[in-house]
């Protein structure tokens, strides 16, 4: 069975077939080949930086390599040539991580579209990862290290729900960051795959022992694990750092403990970056994550009462991350692959007694269509006042022209020169 071609297992599972490449299995993805011309020399688009494909993970490919010399980040990959052909990578202009998935510790990782992803040889951080604070992002680095000395895909592992919705389902924490936002935060820093763990009772009642035997040793097979300094895993968190390192020695795996990060006189944690949030402060965060507060959410129905005084906004829906204070704050939104200033009222409209807490209005300035149905992206930078009644609709309207006129001048003055 040639490179790419897809079986199946005793259970049905689709499978893709892995090339090994220095004792290291390297995935291969089942996409069409590169068109080639056989001079050896990369088609006219793919003649600046890009990258190659590390099973479903895309790889930096350095400017004008030859196909058959073609280099790779973090593992040992190599392009085979085939009938004049590159094969099988596509081209691709960024970083993936991929997100698999399994229900149980001995299910095999699974993509969403069902097909199961060989993580053997990796290397493995366990974690929640909300926010991908820097503390984090330190620790994802080091994963990233380990795995290119090791020759295997890096792993971020979470377990979702968060294992205190079952533990203490009064005191779960509002997630800052969605799953897929955790894995766009970890592509810059060369993650391969996001695993995602189900989380269940039966999970949360093995014994760390256990724990480690089934899903680290006899599911993953990683090579080697990077975990933080406060990192305890099994039941009732009863595995800690030495108990890590000693499993590890003993099935000779490579493990690293990396120190908490700090920032001036604390620890970077996401506790930290949430209780800013929830007390209206969205630019603090910046110190300890390097990036802004992002909402998500479907563009659903509204009052249909912007549109009508001149701002129209998109109503957002289904948000699953933590909403900041009533108030309205300046920011961006993402449509489809460009970026626009907006303004973003948070909270009720007092004057005209209607929305909620947590009701989040977008108002996307220089934009035009409908986005009804659509998931929008918003980033937040700055409050600009908080909600107030106005006396009538035409002092609501002037204050909405400042509004519009703050995001948009602040949105200008943070765009790098063309």
């Amino acid at each position: 069975m040639g490179p790419g071609r897809k079986n199946t297992d005793a259970f049905g599972t689709a499978l893709i077939t892995p090339i090994k490449r220095n004792g290291a299995a390297a995935q291969v993805s089942s996409e069409p080949p590169l068109p080639h011309d056989g001079s050896g020399a990369l088609p006219e688009e793919l003649q600046r930086p890009n990258v190659i494909r590390h099973g479903t993970t895309r790889l930096r490919l350095a400017q004008n390599s030859p196909p058959d010399a073609a280099q790779n980040v973090g593992s040992s990959v190599r392009f085979r040539r085939a009938r004049s052909l590159l094969v099988p990578f596509p081209p691709c202009l960024a970083i993936v991580t991929q997100i698999v998935h399994i229900t149980d510790v001995d299910q095999r990782p699974m993509t969403d579209a069902g097909i199961a992803v060989d993580l053997r040889g990796g290397v493995l951080s366990i974690g929640n990862f909300d926010g991908v604070h820097l503390g984090h992002q330190h620790l994802l680095k080091q994963t990233r290290r380990l795995a290119d000395q090791l020759s295997g895909p890096a792993i971020a592992c979470l377990f979702h729900p968060h294992p205190i919705k079952i533990l203490r389902p009064q005191s779960v924490p509002v997630r800052l960051t969605t799953i897929e936002r955790r894995a766009e935060l970890m592509q810059p820093l060369g993650i391969d795959y996001l695993l995602v763990c189900q989380t269940t009772a039966e999970l949360l009642s093995l014994t760390a022992e256990t724990f480690f035997q089934r899903l680290i040793l006899q599911n993953l097979k990683v090579a080697g694990l990077v975990e933080g300094a406060n990192f305890c895993f099994g039941k009732a968190r009863a595995g800690d750092t030495d108990l890590l390192r000693q499993l590890s020695l003993q099935n000779q795996l490579e493990c690293q403990i990396v120190p908490l990060q700090t920032s001036g006189d604390q620890t970077i944690s996401s506790s930290k970056i949430r209780n800013w949030i929830e007390a209206g402060d969205i630019e603090s965060p910046i110190q300890l994550a390097d990036y802004r507060h992002v909402i998500s959410g479907r563009v659903v129905i509204g009052d249909q009462r912007g549109g009508s005084i001149g701002f129209p906004t998109a109503n957002l829906g289904d948000i699953d991350v933590l909403i900041p204070p009533a108030g309205v704050y300046a920011g961006s939104a993402s449509i489809g692959e460009k970026r626009y200033a907006a303004a973003i009222h948070l909270g009720p409209s007092p004057t005209f007694q209607s929305g909620q807490q947590g009701k989040v209005e977008v108002h996307v300035i220089g934009y035009s269509g409908d986005l009804y149905g659509s998931q929008l992206q918003v980033e937040l930078r700055s409050k600009l006042r908080d909600v107030i009644s106005f006396a009538d609709q035409q002092a609501l309207i002037d204050q909405l022209n400042q509004d519009v006129s703050a995001a948009k001048q602040l949105w200008l003055s943070e765009q790098k020169p063309q």
